[in-house]
């Protein structure tokens, strides 16, 4: 704090003082006073100054007495608001242009009393402290310490602060200060009554709409903190407003990903979709039964929707999917058993897109794969598909009521087994892929449906494929077997029969990885049953 500035007077230097004397004692828990109203109201005008160490100190005073004080500081509370918004605006779209635009073009049509902060007035004089270079110094340290502030406003100044909360929230979603801005929010969640942060969430999603993707992951994790504290009464009156918050923020990743179409990149959007996907398990926790498969069907619906001509060029419409199948494998993490009559939804969904999953990466369909050349594309496919594979693999897990009937079954299994058909993935991608995502699920179905007839119905499948032309796929078709085989261990004895003619086959493989790994098998199952599994493929049995 640079108590020489050129701008300051005699007076003012005076005033600045005793706010730092008042912060200092106020630090030491003294009992202490405000100054005279006079004094205090050159400490509100002082405020205006354009030297933002000055001005993110003396806030900083002011907010540490009004922890001692409140009352005398409330007189001021209309020019501490909004002065703070000011720095916290200055420090926080310094050099971004975007960020900038979009905040004052929020900023201006932000319908707030202009008798509390006339934030045509604030925009106006940001712009002017942003066009001088020379009253920037030290910004990092007066964004710390006006954040600070922000924090010490929300225990002191709590009851008072719900007028202004479409003003700072978005300003403090906005701000890239790691952990201090992470505190802000959950100080801001525990403390500030739900009802009245959720009063301004149109707003803040307005804000949102325009901004920056951290800004956006910020929104969620404030509303998942606000909705782990309501009670039951509260969430049924505030669910409907919830879900459609949700269904928004959801749809930020789905318009990032149409934004960046060839440009797609699966860590950026991530953290996005997983911050919105966790407000939903809060959300899907509050909820009771009724409750949550009515707002799941139109979660299913909005997954669902078409898109013109020009959008679905891009597959933009498996984008929505890739987000609902992240939130169904979250939710059955979550909720386990509980959730399995939830696939009712999806079910069909799940079993042809495994289907169409493995005709579009098959080698039959490569001449019609010309609007796949994209990497993006493909990318999508992929994630789309091994989210289908590992929420159907929960779902085997966590089914205990015989959700997967024989009928269901029947349908599933074929497809499963057909995905190792999909030997075009993109260049070395398909053995860790098949070995990865679809390896797992058909070890769980095995562990779900554990029937020998059904067994040997699958298993017979699986072996079919060790037939194809590609070598590649032999060998995949190979290691699935050894993972059932390593899995069920001696549960596996009861297909030996069936296996033998197919391994005697792998055994004499021109491939040599495909022939090593049939070696394996052998070991594995001479362990296992304790029969000498060699002599009887020599004896053709």
């Amino acid at each position: 704090m640079c108590i020489r500035d050129r701008y300051m007077g005699e007076h003012a230097v005076t005033v600045y003082i005793e706010g730092c004397f008042l912060f200092l004692t106020a630090i030491f828990k003294k009992k202490v006073r405000l100054p005279k109203e006079s004094r205090a109201s050159n400490l509100a005008a002082y405020l205006n100054h354009n030297n933002l160490s000055v001005k993110s100190s003396l806030i900083y005073c002011l907010v540490k007495a009004a922890e001692v004080d409140v009352n005398g500081i409330l007189p001021l509370i209309n020019e501490l608001v909004a002065e703070t918004c000011a720095v916290l605006l200055i420090t926080s779209t310094n050099q971004n242009e975007t960020k900038q635009s979009s905040s004052f073009e929020y900023l201006t049509t932000l319908p707030i009393d202009s008798s509390l902060v006339d934030t045509s007035k604030l925009v106006e004089r940001t712009k002017s402290v942003l066009s001088r270079e020379g009253q920037l110094k030290n910004i990092d340290l007066s964004l710390i310490l006006t954040l600070k502030s922000v924090n010490l406003m929300i225990t002191a100044l709590n009851d008072y602060l719900e007028p202004y909360l479409s003003l700072l929230i978005p300003l403090i979603l906005q701000t890239e200060a790691d952990e201090l801005t992470d505190t802000i929010i959950e100080h801001l969640a525990n403390s500030i009554e739900v009802r009245h942060i959720m009063a301004h969430v149109p707003n803040v999603l307005r804000f949102l709409k325009n901004s920056d993707t951290n800004s956006k992951v910020r929104t969620a994790r404030l509303l998942e903190l606000c909705w782990s504290n309501l009670d039951s009464d509260a969430f049924t009156e505030n669910a409907d407003l919830m879900f459609r918050v949700i269904l928004r923020g959801l749809s930020f990743s789905s318009d990032e990903f149409y934004q960046r179409n060839e440009q797609y990149d699966e860590q950026t959007l991530r953290s996005l979709e997983i911050a919105w996907i966790k407000s939903f398990e809060v959300f899907a926790m509050k909820s009771n039964e009724n409750q949550l498969k009515q707002y799941f069907l139109k979660l299913t619906k909005w997954s669902e929707k078409g898109y013109a001509e020009y959008q679905r060029a891009g597959q933009f419409e498996y984008y929505r999917r890739i987000i609902y199948f992240e939130l169904v494998c979250h939710l059955i993490e979550r909720l386990s058993s509980y959730f399995v009559p939830f696939y009712v939804f999806f079910f069909e969904f799940a079993a042809n897109y495994a289907d169409e999953f493995a005709r579009k990466f098959s080698a039959s369909d490569k001449p019609k794969r010309k609007h796949m050349e994209l990497d993006y594309i493909q990318h999508l496919h992929l994630r789309l598909n091994r989210l289908v594979l590992e929420s159907l693999r929960l779902c085997f897990v966590n089914d205990k009521d015989e959700f997967i009937d024989s009928v269901k079954f029947e349908r599933l299994s074929n497809s499963l087994v057909n995905v190792i058909d999909a030997v075009e993935l993109p260049e070395g991608k398909y053995r860790d892929y098949m070995i990865e995502n679809l390896q797992p699920c058909l070890i769980d179905l095995f562990e779900l449906i554990n029937n020998d007839f059904k067994w040997k119905t699958v298993n017979y499948n699986i072996l079919m494929k060790s037939r194809a032309d590609n070598p590649e796929q032999r060998y995949v078709t190979w290691r699935i077997i050894l993972g059932l085989l390593d899995h069920l261990k001696d549960r596996y004895v009861s297909l030996i029969h069936d296996l033998l003619p197919f391994l005697a086959e792998g055994l004499e493989d021109d491939n040599l990885e495909v022939e090593k790994t049939c070696k394996n098998i052998v070991i594995r199952l001479e362990q296992t049953s304790g029969e000498n599994i060699t002599e009887y493929l020599k004896q053709g049995v």
